[in-house]
């Protein structure tokens, strides 16, 4: 008798967990945008200008950031002892030796520190500084020109109020823009980004 009520009470408890993994892990999906977002040290960067052919999608808006595009030359000693420039015919062409050669586009970390109320790359390093602000990013190596490399963050789009939009659009195609991100251990998240008036 004991066992056929058993039964009933661990196959509740089955289906009550079954139910709670997937709102679990759907919760934590939101942990490092929340913790960034009201926990982060907040940091402000510039756009550059960037003007695809559909610049706003719906409700909302594609940004480049300056941040984005970084000279060899603040890449960290360890760094540059791993990455090779090559010159073939008039054109340059970058690949990353480092930890692993299976890692075409590695992660790496941007330092940042303040330039007239700007945040701008001071160094980029492939382990994760131990303090101070940094952005987490991923190296491209194919975008190499000019002594610059492209560093990919996850802050390209913002999400603008359904209708608005227009004025960010002609100031992003101008690099006029100016984005408030909270950054919690690397993770940046998206404040707000507003007209920069020089």
């Amino acid at each position: 008798m004991e066992n056929k009520k058993a039964q009933p009470m661990r196959s509740k408890k089955y289906f009550l967990l079954v139910l709670l993994v997937p709102v679990a892990i759907l919760l934590s999906l939101t942990f490092k945008p929340l913790v960034a977002t009201h926990y982060g040290v907040e940091v402000t960067l510039r756009t550059e200008p960037y003007d695809p052919r559909d610049l706003l999608y719906g409700d909302y808006e594609d940004l480049n950031f300056e941040a984005e595009s970084v000279p060899v030359k603040l890449f960290d000693s360890h760094l540059k002892k791993h990455f090779k420039i090559t010159k073939q015919d008039d054109d340059e062409y970058a690949q990353y030796l480092g930890k692993s050669l299976r890692i075409a586009e590695p992660t790496v970390y941007l330092t940042l520190g303040k330039n007239n109320g700007i945040d701008e790359v001071v160094s980029v390093h492939e382990e994760e500084p131990s303090s101070g602000v940094y952005l987490k990013g991923t190296l491209l190596t194919s975008s190499y020109r000019d002594g610059k490399v492209r560093i990919e963050l996850p802050l390209d789009r913002y999400y603008v109020e359904e209708n608005t939009g227009k004025v960010l659009e002609e100031q992003s195609r101008k690099g006029k823009l100016l984005a408030k991100v909270g950054v919690y251990h690397g993770y940046p998240i998206i404040k707000s980004v507003s007209v920069e008036n020089k």
